[in-house]
């Protein structure tokens, strides 16, 4: 969420509701409260001057935490919330790169505000969110990604969200749409057939998305839905454009060079699973 967002929400979380009066505290014209509370439709709304909060678990926990700690519109603004929910299991600052889609420098910049106050803690060469320090905040970053997983003007109703920034968004929907397809959808264009009950897309819309993104689209797939079928495709998918695809670092990529080398993961493909399917797309392993 932007960061102009965040004040509205947290002056409305002090209990100023009226257009104007938010406007004067932000020092800003009304036209402008009018156009973020606008942006926000899915969670406010304006009647007779007066903003609104609608029903939604997500909306009633930010507002919860920024009525005790409205300090927290700055590490939460513009990519905060995204990669900060992130961290609720440790991450490389690689993997959030991955995940997120932001740069490092973006990370980093938001990995430097949280760690100020407390917000994550290091783990290794990993960050992980503060559980101790922060406890009551676990709720809103959960229910954050639950949020984000169904909520977006640009896709249609009843979408599953996989990743998504200003710029782009990965998701899927039963429809077809006028979108580009991506994903475990695009492999047959690369020599995998799937039988899938949904269609994956990504926007803006492109003539054509290249192997290396298509395989980055899958993997926020597998990594949201944690689909053993899924997983395996995916590594089929890597597996047989291997050469063209390069070194490329992510926790299920580095789990299947573990599995083909004879080590065994609960909820992942086995290596005889592997090898089986392999054989029926023409995969050398």
């Amino acid at each position: 969420m932007h960061k102009n967002e965040l004040l509205v929400i947290a002056q409305i979380a002090q209990g100023n509701v009226l257009i104007h009066s938010v406007a004067r505290a932000l020092q800003v014209h009304v036209s402008q409260v009018y156009r973020t509370v606008d942006k926000m439709r899915d969670l406010l709304e304006v009647k007779r001057g007066k903003i609104e909060v609608k029903k939604q678990t997500f909306i009633n926990l930010l507002l919860r935490e920024l009525a005790v700690y409205p300090n927290l519109v700055i590490p939460l603004s513009d990519s905060g919330l995204e990669i900060l929910s992130s961290l609720l299991e440790p991450k490389a600052v690689s993997e959030l790169t991955v995940l997120t889609g932001f740069k490092r420098s973006t990370i980093y910049g938001k990995i430097k505000e949280a760690y100020a106050i407390s917000l994550i803690r290091k783990q290794h060469t990993k960050y992980v969110f503060n559980q101790k320090i922060w406890p009551q905040l676990s709720d809103l970053f959960e229910e954050f990604r639950r949020y984000t997983r169904v909520v977006d003007s640009r896709v249609p109703a009843g979408s599953v969200i996989y990743h998504k920034t200003t710029k782009e968004i990965v998701f899927s929907v039963r429809q077809e749409v006028c979108a580009s397809v991506t994903a475990f959808s695009a492999y047959e264009r690369f020599g995998i057939k799937i039988l899938s009950p949904t269609n994956y897309y990504y926007l803006p819309l492109k003539k054509s998305l290249s192997l290396r993104t298509v395989l980055k689209h899958s993997l926020y797939v597998a990594d949201t839905e944690k689909d053993n079928r899924l997983r395996l495709y995916v590594m089929l998918f890597y597996l047989k454009y291997r050469r063209k695809l390069g070194l490329i670092k992510h926790p299920l990529l580095d789990k299947m060079k573990e599995i083909l080398s004879g080590k065994q993961y609960v909820d992942y493909p086995t290596l005889a699973e592997i090898k089986e399917k392999a054989e029926i797309y023409d995969i050398s392993i």
